[in-house]
């Protein structure tokens, strides 16, 4: 797989799509939840809004895209890492900033991916339960 124009953002948007995430999950994202070995990323509870774990499945595209993230990030314990501090994970901003590179400033915000997919994934007919349970959505707002 070779690297995008501003591979960071690309990154981004390509892990976010795929993996249905909110913006605060993918801040937050931390290398040492990733398991590639079982292609799964466990979010700990104390990072979801239910305060329950979330287990994410890993298809072998999005374990590729983490490998070219990877190579990006280095060493840091961040998917993510801040540009001016890396020690801190990359701002929302950082995700408008991405979405304006690629001409969708007013279009589409971080958030935006979740419904585009849901409702996407409604219109194909896929299960109300799978399709909830794969973004994490408490029982009450079903």
């Amino acid at each position: 797989m070779r690297l995008p124009r501003y591979p960071r953002y690309a990154t981004r948007d390509q892990v976010d799509g795929a993996l249905i995430c909110t913006d605060r999950e993918l801040i937050g994202a931390r290398w040492s939840e990733i398991d590639p070995d079982a292609a799964r990323w466990n979010i700990p509870a104390d990072r979801m809004t239910m305060r329950s774990p979330h287990v994410v499945p890993l298809a072998r595209q999005n374990l590729e895209v983490l490998d070219m993230l990877r190579e990006l990030t280095g060493g840091n314990i961040w998917l993510f890492p801040g540009d001016r501090n890396a020690v801190k994970p990359m701002s929302n901003n950082t995700i408008l900033k991405g979405l304006e590179r690629i001409e969708y400033k007013g279009k589409m915000t971080g958030h935006g991916f979740r419904g585009l997919t849901s409702t996407i994934l409604y219109e194909r007919r896929y299960s109300h339960e799978h399709i909830e349970l794969r973004l994490a959505m408490p029982r009450e707002t079903q």
